[in-house]
């Protein structure tokens, strides 16, 4: 097992901010690993303005800001829960090249060759992940 120094970016779900990994960057760091933790738009201490974040990019601009900012070469492991499974199914569309892997926790997936720019609203996406999840692992 490989067991080097990782940094992890740990993104938050619904209704949730950066504050919700505090135990787990904790014991990330303690193990010798580098850890951050991103309130997505309108979340957590993150300023904007709940009124002002109309579309799935605008939510997420502070995680695509960060990704970008990486330095060329460094990779980083993305963990995401809850809905913030949609930011990390974005990033590793746009940012793949930059991420070693990319940990689901209780997390919602878009199906494979999803289109998130066509999608409506994600209150829509949510449902249809959910009721797809629901049949294809429980009936």
């Amino acid at each position: 097992m490989d067991m080097r120094p990782r940094h992890f970016v740990l993104v938050h779900g619904a209704g949730h901010g950066a504050w919700c990994w505090f135990k787990l960057r904790h014991l990330f760091e303690a193990a010798g690993h580098r850890v951050s933790c991103l309130d997505l738009a309108g979340s957590g201490i993150e300023l904007s303005d709940p009124d002002s974040i109309h579309t799935f990019d605008d939510y997420n601009k502070p995680l695509s800001d960060f990704m970008s900012a990486l330095p060329q070469g460094e990779k980083v492991v993305l963990v995401g829960h809850s809905a913030g499974g949609l930011s990390l199914s974005h990033c590793i569309q746009v940012f793949g090249a930059k991420i070693t892997e990319a940990i689901f926790v209780a997390a919602t997936m878009l199906p494979f060759g999803f289109a998130l720019k066509k999608m409506p609203n994600m209150e829509l996406l949510i449902y249809q992940n959910s009721v797809m999840y629901a049949t294809e692992n429980f009936l």
